[in-house]
């Protein structure tokens, strides 16, 4: 029968259904039986949510316990009839509904809660239909989950844990974690190890990095006045990288560099470095890369990766600006 058809059908019964009174047959003399009309017959068995009972044990595997106080519960689910064999009732709205269940695990109990899907709104769908598979080469009807020890539940494609990693928990008499199907005592530890080892990798990370370093080559006895911020500095350096490798030098062409002190004219380790210098005073300045370059360096001649830089410097001259 084709689907127009079938509706008009059902338009003329629905039409005609109110104008009958349905027929019952006497129970006893005087008494009739209650019989429920065609039209509630009808709309109680549409595609609605409905209540439903479900057992516990199959809606929550990843808990262990010897007994769930109820055993079984009553949720929203879809069912019903839909007009047409090609069609099935099918959930469109879903969300979750917290419940609390009596867990005992002797000699003791506690009340725990526990996540159920419920069936918010409904429709007639397509039936999905069932592609051939051979068994050679079979084809997942679910994405894999993401935990290695999750398996698929082939009605929800809910990951799940593995049913015998649930056995296994409950004979030793431990409870199950349901985000990485562990025991509940070793997923402990391992939460504790990951922050012990956090904690490591911050304080190593804290100790690695390098301080500047800076050594007096030459000193002078006689030294009127020591650089300061603000200071314009005549400088002869020699830059190198810590393999030895120089990459700039103010000798060969015998030009004095001249820069402000601690305006940022400068890397910081130069600004911090030569601070309280005299005049004909040599250092050796041993700079980390985050106060020099940086974690991008400067190439072609300082690489990345956070070079450190070895400077020797000598002050030539110190101008003092006068103060206002």
């Amino acid at each position: 029968m084709s689907p127009l058809l079938r509706r008009l059908l059902l338009a003329l019964l629905l039409q005609l259904a109110p104008a009958q009174a349905p027929i019952s047959q006497p129970d006893a003399p005087g008494h009739q039986k209650k019989v429920v009309s065609w039209i509630d017959v009808y709309a109680r068995a549409t595609c609605q949510p409905r209540e439903v009972v479900v057992p516990l044990n199959m809606e929550l595997v990843g808990t262990v316990a010897k007994q769930l106080v109820p055993s079984c519960v009553t949720v929203q689910r879809c069912g019903g009839c839909c007009h047409d064999d090609g069609l099935e009732c099918v959930p469109t709205g879903q969300h979750q509904v917290r419940m609390q269940i009596l867990m005992i695990r002797y000699p003791s109990s506690q009340l725990g809660e526990m996540s159920l899907e419920e069936h918010s709104q409904c429709e007639c769908r397509p039936k999905k239909r069932e592609s051939a598979v051979k068994p050679d080469s079979p084809r997942p009807l679910c994405p894999r989950c993401p935990q290695r020890r999750q398996r698929p539940d082939p009605r929800t494609c809910r990951c799940r844990c593995r049913r015998r990693s649930f056995l296994r928990c409950q004979g030793r008499g431990l409870e199950l974690n349901p985000d990485t199907c562990r025991e509940m005592r070793l997923s402990w530890v391992l939460t504790v190890l990951s922050i012990c080892l956090s904690a490591l990798v911050t304080a190593t990370g804290a100790e690695g990095k390098r301080k500047l370093q800076i050594g007096v080559k030459k000193r002078v006895d006689h030294c009127p006045i020591k650089s300061r911020k603000g200071d314009v500095l005549h400088m002869h350096y020699t830059g190198k990288l810590e393999d030895g490798t120089e990459f700039d030098s103010s000798l060969p062409q015998n030009q004095p560099f001249v820069f402000s002190l601690g305006t940022g004219q400068v890397i910081k380790g130069w600004d911090q470095g030569l601070l309280g210098m005299c005049e004909g005073e040599k250092r050796k300045l041993v700079i980390p890369s985050e106060l020099g370059y940086g974690e991008r360096g400067a190439p072609p001649k300082i690489p990345g990766s956070g070079a450190t830089l070895v400077f020797e410097v000598e002050l030539l001259k110190i101008e003092r600006r006068s103060e206002l």
